[in-house]
């Protein structure tokens, strides 16, 4: 047993330097894997069907019944206007959430404050925010002893105070102030990330273990269907 691990080399590496060191190619291998492999697709759909389904609703538990019956009123309203962007509404952002989970580890909610004028029933949006968002090259000390990790400020007794984000997504067709950062402090951002080790400060791709394999299987099935092809067509020559 020992001969036949000698090639198998494990580092002893926390999982934010693992992160840092790999972590924006993996991300992105994850991400191209669920919009062009078949079988990646369909487990990130059956994955959020799973979590989130038609959505978590929540229940009032007031119990003067006309003051319920408002809240739920309100509530209902809110979620059909919930969304900044105005592509979905709060149960959609639920299913984009953890889809993002499944594809890139993680995903940001900023909570969007909007005017009385703005006409909304309740003056609160939800702005989601794709990983790429917060780049994970911003490590540094601050002059205020505050340390950013992965675009994430941290205070000197590791609590999140802020969050440094791209204006617009650095990938995006919109570039002209893709590399532009802004300071948002921590009270206004939903990080939703599933930690699995002390001291994570990004998430990783639900996906990831299954990365090669799903990699392989797929050029595995394009070399077994071309080689299908090639063989009907001597046939037919035949």
């Amino acid at each position: 047993m020992q001969r036949r691990l000698m090639a198998w080399r494990a580092g002893s590496e926390s999982i934010n330097s693992l992160i840092l060191q790999g972590g924006e190619l993996q991300r992105a291998r994850a991400r191209q894997l669920v919009r062009t492999n078949p079988y990646a697709s369909n487990a990130a759909a059956s994955f959020t069907a799973h979590a989130v389904g038609c959505g978590i609703k929540p229940s009032s538990l007031v119990e003067d019944s006309a003051l319920k019956d408002e809240t739920q009123r309100l509530w209902l309203a809110w979620t059909d206007e919930a969304d900044a962007d105005g592509l979905t509404d709060f149960y959609g952002l639920q299913a984009m959430a953890a889809r993002a989970m499944f594809e890139a580890g993680e995903c940001f909610l900023r909570l969007r404050p909007r005017r009385p004028d703005d006409g909304l029933t309740v003056p609160l949006q939800l702005q989601m925010l794709s990983s790429e968002h917060l780049p994970l090259s911003k490590c540094e000390t601050l002059p205020n002893g505050n340390e950013i990790i992965f675009g994430i400020e941290l205070d000197r007794i590791g609590r999140r105070v802020a969050y440094h984000f791209h204006r617009t997504h650095p990938g995006d067709v919109r570039q002209q102030r893709g590399t532009d950062l802004v300071r948002v402090p921590a009270e206004h951002v939903l990080h939703v990330f599933h930690p699995i080790a002390e001291g994570q400060i990004r998430g990783v791709p639900w996906v990831a273990p299954a990365m090669v394999r799903l990699w392989l299987l797929d050029q595995y099935d394009d070399a077994e269907l071309d080689r299908k092809k090639v063989a009907a067509m001597f046939a037919g020559f035949v």
